[in-house]
């Protein structure tokens, strides 16, 4: 059986062009459970300044301490705040192709 999908995201960590956003190889920023915010906070401050598209990929949020493939909510909530702080738009990846 064949399996069809609609976007997906290559093994590659790093920003997109701006309107050139290829849907079959979506480079990425990988929200893992080892994540600091200083190197999180330095992707999103490269994504402004080159006006790139960062996207960010996560499996799971936990409030807990996180496991492999977990993200800690607190952390994510860090990096809301910060994205918001700088007015960066921020769109999911289905709004950015269904636009």
């Amino acid at each position: 059986r064949i399996k069809s999908y609609s976007r997906t995201w290559g093994p590659n960590q790093g920003l997109n062009d701006q309107g050139l956003l290829d849907q079959y190889n979506i480079f990425s920023f990988e929200l893992r459970h080892d994540a600091k915010f200083s190197d999180v906070k330095e992707f999103i401050d490269k994504a402004k300044k080159e006006k790139k598209w960062l996207v960010f990929l996560l499996h799971q949020v936990v409030d807990e301490e996180p496991k492999e493939y977990q993200f800690n909510s607190g952390l994510l909530e860090t990096i809301a705040d910060y994205i918001s702080q700088q007015k960066i738009k921020v769109v999911t990846v289905s709004d950015y192709f269904n636009k």
